[in-house]
């Protein structure tokens, strides 16, 4: 087995910015999802105040801290300001304050974020249509809803031309010196203006520490070691050309070894300054006081959700496509089984159609819950990792936020083909009942769309695995085949 992070010591205080670099496949991304809680490790141990985490406390403080991943992941419908204010609703305590006194709070967050990260002029654009870096901020604002005192960023410069980038660390610096947080920032090759913002440098290498310490006394190092950075030149480009894999040229090699064990040695004659006491939420709890792993109810959290998956349900429920393509299919079906008379010769037709039609409506539901369930799936893990919510909450409201389309949708359909095509004697009392079971259809159909979303990451796979079942429903529906073959019988009560 490959030992990903070896011997990885640190420190990082409130008020400061800490730089983790390295190369590409140097262990910054590891390092940061052990140090949050969101990967497992085999040996060593987190410390915070001096207290080693065990598993308990680990949940605690992964609830507690930050942690802004390289993407960016949102719901891109919604507007900057609803990101906010949803995710505020979630993660602000519904307990400490009253309802008026929480929608004031919740309010007052919103409106410091935007101000803080320089969103208010695109607070009420959609997320879709905001530049990287400000769906950058947006991220970083989502985690600053709690007001956490440590921050964990990976690589959020990632994707970011020089301008923004710089921006967005001078961001990081206010929020450090003016706010008292720790910000911990991965970061792959900054620009030079950039990089020299940092207050400590942590530089890895394989896996192993290669420096840490102050950032300006890094030049200094290195010239110790016998590596001086040349005048003018950029001192993390300086770095990388010292520790960069992808050429194993003897030179490369030679620095990267040495460094290793220079670090080694003087690791073992200095001593670390003590560190304060870091108060892990605006609460003034410690990480080794439990609380609760939720910050807001069961009911909170889904009439929080609902109302955000009603949102987002908006551009589909009234989507000109959707109407335009239900309604179409409404009158192709009706042309085609068209004026059916209430006679034992037309009765197969008739049955054909309502086959159809329930077929029809299984597949729809199904297919729209495969194809979008892998963009909930990435939010919900995100989300998820950060205790904002139960998943029962969350299933319950994306069930109930999706009634009103499955209802819509055949509503219409069966409105158009029903008349088209059954003979006077189905009155309404049928035309009530087939719509009925058009809509279990549709949403049997979607809990089959979320089973299989949910087991499969691939959505090929998925798709292919959908098909397999509705074809087996298909085959098993008594339609088709009048009779089953007698070991095969009991298959068609599950069709």
């Amino acid at each position: 087995s490959k030992i990903i992070l070896s011997n990885i010591s640190g420190e990082a205080k409130p008020g400061e910015v800490l730089a983790l670099m390295g190369p590409s496949g140097s262990g910054k991304t590891s390092l940061m999802n052990v140090l949050s809680g969101r990967a497992a490790y085999q040996d060593g141990s987190i410390s915070i105040n001096g207290k080693r985490l065990g598993r308990a406390e680990m949940k605690n403080f992964m609830s507690k801290v930050a942690y802004v991943k390289q993407q960016d992941i949102f719901f891109q419908s919604l507007t900057v300001k609803q990101q906010l204010t949803y995710t505020a609703q979630l993660r602000i305590s519904d307990t400490i304050y009253r309802k008026v006194e929480r929608q004031k709070k919740i309010k007052s967050e919103v409106d410091k974020i935007l101000k803080m990260l320089q969103l208010e002029k695109c607070a009420d654009l959609k997320i879709m249509m905001c530049s990287g870096g400000e769906k950058k901020r947006v991220n970083i604002g989502s985690e600053l809803i709690t007001n956490p005192a440590v921050i964990m960023l990976d690589e959020p410069t990632s994707g970011l031309d020089s301008a923004s980038s710089s921006s967005l660390l001078d961001i990081l610096r206010d929020l450090a010196k003016n706010h008292g947080k720790t910000i911990v920032c991965s970061i792959h090759q900054p620009n030079s203006r950039a990089f020299l913002g940092f207050d400590k440098l942590l530089m890895l290498s394989e896996g192993n520490v290669v420096y840490f310490g102050a950032l300006d006394k890094s030049l200094e190092y290195l010239g110790t070691e016998g590596y001086p950075c040349p005048p003018g030149h950029n001192l993390a480009d300086h770095w990388m050309e010292l520790l960069v894999t992808n050429e194993e040229t003897a030179m490369v090699l030679s620095s990267r070894k040495n460094l290793e064990k220079a670090w080694k040695h003087d690791e073992m004659t200095t001593t670390m300054d003590t560190i304060e006491e870091i108060q892990l939420d605006n609460n003034g709890n410690g990480v080794g006081e439990k609380t609760s792993k939720y910050k807001t109810s069961w009911c909170t959290q889904f009439t929080t959700l609902l109302h955000r998956a009603l949102t987002k349900s908006q551009v589909n429920i009234f989507s000109p496509v959707n109407f335009f393509r239900t309604v179409a299919i409404g009158f192709a079906v009706g042309l085609v089984y068209f004026n059916q008379k209430y006679t034992e010769a037309d009765a197969r037709n008739i049955y054909s159609y309502f086959f159809f039609t329930m077929q029809f409506w299984v597949v729809q539901g199904m297919f729209e819950s495969i194809f979008s369930f892998p963009q909930e799936r990435i939010v919900i893990l995100k989300e998820r990792a950060g205790a904002n919510y139960r998943l029962s909450s969350y299933f319950a409201a994306m069930t109930i936020a999706d009634v009103p389309m499955f209802l819509l949708m055949p509503f219409i359909y069966m409105t158009i083909s029903f008349w088209m095509v059954c003979p006077v004697g189905f009155g309404f009392t049928i035309y009530l009942s087939i719509t009925c079971i058009a809509f279990l259809s549709v949403m049997t159909g979607q809990a089959f769309g979320f089973l299989i979303g949910a087991a499969f990451d691939d959505i090929q796979v998925g798709q292919a695995v959908g098909w397999v079942i509705i074809l087996f429903l298909m085959l098993l529906g008594g339609f088709f085949v009048d009779n089953i073959p007698i070991w095969l019988s009991f298959v068609q009560y599950l069709s």
